[in-house]
């Protein structure tokens, strides 16, 4: 980490001296009070690998993001959450070839345009974190994004549903779009063919319909918060029978789901923490003090 800069320090003049230091592979200037614009520095060195611009005053659009990243041939790893990204959407230069992962979480990101570019030229990224921003619209489909396996864009305006072309991204582990206003029936087609997938949180929408039977077939899942939602009918008996038994938090809490809870919830061995509060379930309730609940 870089330590000994000024109280308040200009990007474009720090990363001017900075980034041309021959052998420098990693940067961190987390919260070191950085102001002004995002640019492309023309003397970035060769062997930058990650960035780590986090916490600071910076502004610009996502297009200015593109052009630092594309102006430094080996960088991996560019974080520029927590600044003030997302003026108007500019054009955008050559692809990222390299870029895997991606942080512009905490920022003021509104347009989803500029997310139909990214999800379309990235294709080697692994990570990408857009939460706590204000993106607004329909979610993009990320077709493009065959290497994906972490992808967060919670506490946002998204609204409609999760496009279908998600299941191009077979290499998925967590998919977390929660605190957002998706209103359809949870799309567990795309889903399903994601084998990897670990972690699903898609609490605090607006997905109604029944829990689909089918979400029993995603074997490696281990995380499912699907809580604050309008989801009805009954939990499906094979959620803990049909091969998922690797889950350790199960959240259903707050939807309108009725009927028994079943008792193959019992199965679930692995599980740590259990809410199916406020909903409407009947009992009798089946017994689950084997289960290690926090």
């Amino acid at each position: 980490m870089i330590r000994g800069l000024p109280l308040t320090a200009d990007f474009n003049s720090v990363s001017a001296y900075i980034l041309s230091l021959p052998n420098l592979e990693t940067l961190t200037l987390h919260s070191t009070n950085l102001t002004g614009s995002i640019s492309n520095p023309s003397n970035c060195t060769a062997q930058l690998k990650e960035l780590d611009i986090s916490s600071n005053g910076l502004n610009g659009s996502v297009s200015d993001a593109v052009s630092l990243a594309d102006s430094c041939p080996s960088l991996q790893s560019l974080n520029l959450s927590d600044n003030f990204i997302g003026q108007a959407f500019n054009s955008f230069s050559p692809v990222w070839p390299r870029i895997k992962m991606l942080d512009l979480s905490y920022n003021k990101i509104v347009s989803n345009r500029d997310l139909q570019w990214l999800f379309s030229n990235l294709g080697l990224l692994k990570y990408l974190d857009l939460s706590n921003n204000n993106i607004q619209g329909t979610m993009p489909p990320i077709s493009n994004c065959t290497s994906l396996q972490h992808l967060d864009m919670s506490t946002n305006q998204l609204i409609g549903t999760i496009p279908s072309e998600i299941k191009a991204c077979t290499s998925l582990v967590a998919l977390i779009l929660s605190n957002n206003n998706f209103s359809s029936e949870i799309p567990i087609l795309p889903l399903l063919n994601m084998p990897r997938l670990e972690h699903l949180d898609l609490a605090f929408n607006n997905f109604n319909g029944s829990l689909p039977k089918s979400i029993s077939n995603l074997t490696s899942l281990e995380c499912l918060d699907l809580s604050a939602n309008k989801l009805l009918g009954q939990i499906p008996p094979s959620l803990c029978t049909d091969g998922v038994s690797r889950l350790k938090l199960l959240h259903l809490q707050d939807n309108f789901l009725t009927g028994h809870i079943p008792n193959s919830l019992s199965n679930c061995s692995n599980l740590v923490s259990l809410d199916l509060s406020f909903n409407l379930f009947l009992g009798p309730y089946p017994a689950l003090w084997d289960l290690s609940l926090s």
